[in-house]
């Protein structure tokens, strides 16, 4: 208590204008739940006791060192060791690594990971049963990896080809912009050459040594960390490191190891640069800023700068959000980020990444430009910027309420993050009183953009835009003259409109109460809507909320064709006004209220769905948001113009990149080619009206008896109670509930063995294959379980066979799953980039292991490891306040049949039920492979 007491007194002491924050020098303490050591060679070490999840330990190894360190012939060999810790160390000969995490349960690629970046290589195994054996054997993996890779010349020769596809594979137009202008960019600094991946002719043609020399020179204990946090002994895990570590040894003349800056640029960075698939135009507004000291990190400044930035941040987001929705306005998004510089963690900058419409991408960077002038000459209004430090005071306070049920993950990843960066972690009672210091004493005065940190075009400034090669590409001139223009432009102080109150009708009432199934309570409302809630302590931050009808696709009026087309293709949620990109699912933002959530409204192929999750501060604003959305009209003129020009923008954006039209491809293939659902066309934009749209929603969401609203979380159940009577019960309801679909009617897809494989022309050869199985099966505990084991089953065979051994793919994943309703049906996906020049064998590859599975079913070995990890994900996930809150949805939906106990599945599971489904699934023959090709293959 006296620890927290001194840091908030003298946080408060230092809340003062920046010339007074710039003088504290006043290290904060380290979490003293936090048990951290440093041995004789180097080697630091953090250890926390945590239970969330209750026995179970995650382990890394953090090494501070990733791409920079490379010498120029080593290009690409940071990001290279890290793919042979899995391929032999001392204890762990070839794949023993990934074969012993499997043994206990874990899922190589979701709980044995690894990455690399320019400073940093950091690998994880979570999620490991806590056992004495089980955290010996994994320290023991931290240790080889730390000092005992065996670096064999002939795996070595062997993961060049993995490494080629995984670059074949990331390598988009973004990135090959990039790569060619990185050193620009970087003001010609080491990080502009220093790119993770790596050049493939270092990566195909490395001498053994070279690799050898890289891993002798850097991977040592004084830049190393182990981390262990989970429900472990914190005594007994710090033994256990000391014996396991204390002997390795340093070099005797060990490297000089630098931390590289990124210089200050004295001059404006200008890139425009093109690719033939890029989708959309993007430009980043970049204002570059020196980032605090290293030693001056863990100190309360480093708070203040952070809640400045980013509340910042939240308040002009807040007023490009607006703009955005505009009839006419020139970009699909711009969103403003406080954040390392092109993730150099040697440098903070604000970006601002912007997404413009093709062709006007100097008009976007105008607007966006003349916003930010605004507020640098005006400042905030007081309404927008208490939004925006509420907004930023919720997200932490998230944290701080839920501070005994962060899971270990969590501090896990603020551990790394304080190795890497010597950034504070002082807990959460010290972090929270800081930001409360931080909110009460920082006036909307000191806040930045009037104060200079984005004031400077002159300096430290950087513009990277990325067209298509057939885009109205502006000139480097054009730009500076629109950037340099907007500080000379008449603009006025920033307004707040007025958002006017929402007008009641008399409330509604509970007619009946009774407890159902999973420990919730049913209200019935007296306009024959029902809600569901049940009141938990699982996350004392979080609500979730769903509000189902069925209806969806298969129950829109035929008179309404091209609507139903546009439905399924997400037009009608764009019309919701926000547009999040063209494969994701767009939201109706809660911009009338503090901007903490999002209300989403879908129509799916059998049900209408309505879905947020909220804190429970926002619990009222919650049921008006889903009032509001109830019952006012869908679009005025200039709001669903807005929303046809962007999707006019996607659609046009979407036909650059191959891997849309992957996806198109494959989409046509699986529905049958159905014009319900084919990809809809500018001229079927042009032909729709706004009434189309409004027509189609009342039908679906302005009948409120029709739905079922369910709540699961940490609320008050007095004001849930009375918040459904005013906000639910009183809205209008004059039909009956309609029943669930017992056909899927016009949603059928295809039938028979289909091969769709075409070439397409792109920058960067790479080939993708997709294979989709489907038909009936007869659903049941056994069967879904029979699923995931062959999911299970079918990944790790193929990644056995077709990347460790053949090395065709850098990643391949089978996924199965079945489905009780509608209909009782199956499906499997298979999805892999690979080499096109093997792309035979790869498909004998893939058909043989399911041959296989269908003849003789799944080995011992294989039922046993399947089964421990089904074991270890099904304790994991227990819980969870999703759990439930699904269950309680799909039983009052669909009615399932009586659930046997998975567990109790599992303990009599035998090679024959996955056998039996496999079979099936031949049987039936309903198989669409679908491949695209590179045009020169």
């Amino acid at each position: 208590m006296k620890r927290t007491t001194k840091i908030a007194a003298f946080a408060i002491a230092l809340l003062l204008p920046t010339s007074a924050i710039a003088q504290n020098n006043q290290q904060i303490p380290l979490d003293p739940q936090v048990r951290y050591g440093k041995l004789e060679n180097g080697l630091t070490y953090y250890i926390r006791h945590n239970e969330k999840p209750r026995e179970r330990v995650n382990f890394s190894i953090v090494q501070r060192v990733g791409s920079l360190q490379e010498d120029e012939n080593q290009r690409g060999l940071a990001h290279f060791l890290e793919h042979m810790c899995f391929n032999g160390t001392r204890h762990f000969p070839g794949n023993s690594v990934i074969d012993y995490c499997k043994s206990i349960g874990l899922g190589y690629g979701s709980d044995l990971t690894a990455y690399t970046f320019y400073n940093q290589t950091i690998y994880n195994i979570n999620n490991v049963p806590v056992a004495s054996g089980h955290i010996d054997s994994c320290l023991l993996i931290l240790r080889d990896w730390s000092d005992g890779l065996l670096l064999e010349p002939e795996e070595i020769d062997k993961e060049r080809g993995v490494i080629h596809e995984e670059w074949r594979m990331r390598t988009n137009a973004q990135l090959r912009i990039l790569e060619r202008n990185a050193e620009t960019l970087f003001s010609g600094s080491r990080y502009g050459r220093r790119m993770p991946l790596g050049l493939m002719s270092v990566v195909g043609n490395f001498e053994h040594q070279a690799l050898r020399d890289y891993y002798e020179k850097w991977y040592r204990p004084d830049l190393q960390a182990v981390i262990v946090v989970g429900d472990i002994d914190v005594d007994d895990i710090e033994r256990r490191i000391v014996d396991r570590f204390s002997d390795i040894k340093m070099p005797e003349n060990p490297a000089q190891f630098e931390y590289y800056e990124v210089p200050d640029n004295y001059e404006p960075i200008y890139v425009l640069d093109s690719d033939k698939e890029i989708e959309a135009p993007s430009i980043s507004i970049i204002f570059k800023m020196k980032n605090l000291p290293r030693e001056r990190r863990s100190t309360v400044q480093c708070y203040v700068d952070g809640y400045i930035h980013n509340v910042t941040c939240n308040a002009l987001n807040d007023r490009l959000e607006k703009i955005r929705t505009t009839a006419d306005c020139p970009f699909l998004s711009a969103t403003c980020y406080y954040q390392f510089y092109m993730n150099a963690n040697t440098c903070d900058c604000i970006d601002v990444e912007i997404v413009a419409k093709k062709g006007r991408g100097k008009e976007a960077v105008g607007v966006v430009m003349a916003e930010i002038e605004r507020a640098r000459r005006f400042g905030f209004v007081a309404t927008e910027f208490e939004r925006a430090r509420v907004q930023f005071m919720e997200a932490h306070k998230n944290v701080f309420d839920n501070r005994d049920k962060m899971k270990n993950n969590y501090h896990e990843s603020r551990l790394t993050y304080l190795f890497l960066n010597n950034v504070a972690n002082p807990g959460f009672n010290i972090e929270w009183q800081i930001y409360n210091d931080c909110y009460s004493q920082i006036p909307i005065q000191a806040f930045p953009l009037a104060n200079g940190f984005t004031a400077s075009i002159d300096t430290n400034f950087v513009v990277f835009g990325r067209f298509a090669t057939d885009d109205a590409i502006p000139t480097i001139d054009e730009i500076k003259k629109t950037i340099a223009d907007t500080r000379t432009m008449e603009l006025a102080p920033y307004k707040e409109e007025s958002l006017g109150s929402l007008v009641l009708p008399p409330k509604g009432s509970i007619t009946n109460e009774v407890a159902v199934d999973y420990g919730y309570t049913m209200l019935e409302l007296s306009n024959g809507a029902r809600v569901f809630y049940k009141k938990t302590d699982l996350d004392n931050s979080e609500i979730l909320f769903n509000a189902v009808s069925h209806g969806g696709l298969h129950a829109i009026d035929k008179e309404h064709t091209k609507a139903w087309k546009a439905t399924y293709n997400r037009l009608y949620n764009t019309c919701m006004e926000y547009l999040n990109g063209y494969f994701s699912i767009p939201t109706v933002d809660m911009s009338y209220k503090n901007n903490q959530f999002n209300i989403n409204m879908e129509i799916r192929p059998h049900t209408d769905w309505i879905g947020s999750s909220v804190s429970p501060n926002y619990l009222r604003s919650l049921f008006e948001g889903v009032h509001i959305n109830m019952t006012i009209p869908f679009l005025n003129e200039g709001k669903y113009r807005a929303a046809i020009d962007a999707y006019h923008a996607v659609l046009i954006n979407s036909s650059n990149n191959p891997i849309s039209a992957f996806v198109d491809s494959a989409y046509a293939t699986i529905t049958n080619h159905n014009q319900l659902f084919a990809k809809y066309t500018s001229d079927d934009l042009d032909s729709m009206t706004m009434e189309d749209f409004n027509d189609l929603y009342k039908q679906h969401f302005q009948q409120a008896g029709d739905f079922d609203f369910f709540f699961t979380g940490n609320f008050d159940v007095d004001s849930l109670r009375h918040y459904s009577e005013l906000y639910i019960a009183s809205l209008p309801s004059n039909i009956e509930k309609r029943e669930a679909a017992s056909t899927t009617e016009n949603l059928e897809l295809f039938r028979g063995n289909i091969m769709n494989r075409y070439k397409c022309k792109m920058e960067n050869s790479q080939a993708i294959l997709l294979q989709y199985w489907h038909g009936s099966n007869a659903f049941s505990t056994k069967n879904n379980l029979a699923a995931s084991i062959i999911s299970n089953v079918l990944t790790n065979r193929y990644k056995k066979m077709i990347r460790e051994e053949a090395r065709i793919v850098y990643d391949i994943v089978a996924y199965a799953h079945l489905h009780e309703f509608p209909t009782e049906t199956y499906n499997l996906q298979i999805l892999a980039p690979f080499e096109a020049s093997k792309c035979d064998t790869l498909l004998a590859l893939i058909a043989a292991e399911i041959d296989d599975i269908a003849m003789n079913g799944i080995t011992d070995e294989e039922l046993a490891m399947a089964k421990k990890q089904e074991e270890n994900e099904n304790s994991i996930e227990k819980g969870c306040n999703s759990c439930s809150h699904e269950n309680i949805q799909y039983d009052t939906l669909w009615q399932p049949k009586p659930r046997e106990s998975r567990n109790e599945i599992l303990k009599n599971f035998t090679s024959d039920d996955v056998k039996n489904l496999v079979a099936k699934m031949k049987a039936d023959g309903n198989c669409a492979t679908i491949i695209m090709l590179p045009e020169e293959s």
